[in-house]
């Protein structure tokens, strides 16, 4: 028997749902069949984050991305052969999401991969790597801090972890999507990436969301400290 196994499974179905939503939503869009639009796609991340975390939290702690597991179980809420297991059930469930997608609407749009976008660095005289760097920095340091404001045992459940976690992807995609594209999720990131053939900057997409998780959670650690009651 896999140890770990009905987390891993929870992690998996999670994964699935958010990237075969978040990802469809873009080639949907770009294809003009739908009319999306980027408002669409980030309330479309956000929203499946939410539901994700409402109906799976009897089965895994809800994280659905390898840059949460990996803050949590650094900063002490996860054991570690636990996050990492959650990590590769993760990743397995964007690869078949991936998968899917491609059997249903073909290669449109890379699968929904992300990239730096060179339009809007050069409009700021900018470096659209760096920015996208710094982009995927913050934006997952945002992400883990409210995970770990909202998570009780390392565990995101109920209606405040689906409503803090879905209003924030939601938000930051809107916010950083034209930027970078704003996946702030390495196991959403990998699949399209990998499937499409397309590699240059997938080290930003997969790096840098860790980054910004652990410097995310250093900062809501250092202001438990500081607030902390005497």
């Amino acid at each position: 028997m896999i140890k770990y196994r009905k987390m891993m499974i929870g992690e998996g179905l999670g994964t699935f749902l958010i990237t075969f939503a978040g990802c469809g939503a873009i080639m949907i869009d770009a294809l003009g069949a739908g009319g999306i639009g980027h408002l669409g796609v980030s309330l479309v991340f956000g929203l499946s984050y939410a539901m994700a975390i409402l109906v799976l939290a009897d089965f895994c702690r809800c994280h659905f991305n390898p840059a949460l597991s990996i803050g949590f179980a650094v900063f002490g809420k996860v054991p570690v052969d636990q996050s990492a297991a959650a990590v590769g059930a993760q990743i397995i469930g964007a690869f078949v999401a991936i998968g899917l997608l491609y059997a249903i609407l073909g290669d449109a749009v890379a699968l929904g991969t992300s990239f730096p976008v060179a339009e809007i660095a050069q409009v700021i005289d900018g470096n659209p790597v760096l920015m996208a760097m710094a982009c995927e920095t913050v934006i997952a340091a945002i992400l883990m801090f409210v995970a770990l404001s909202v998570a009780r045992q390392g565990r995101l459940s109920g209606a405040t972890a689906s409503l803090g976690i879905g209003a924030t992807v939601a938000i930051l995609t809107l916010v950083a999507g034209p930027l970078d594209g704003a996946p702030m999720n390495p196991a959403r990131s990998l699949a399209p990436a990998v499937m499409a053939g397309i590699h240059d900057g997938l080290w930003i997409y997969l790096l840098m969301p860790v980054i910004g998780g652990l410097i995310g959670g250093g900062i809501r650690v250092l202001v438990d400290k500081v607030t902390k009651p005497e």
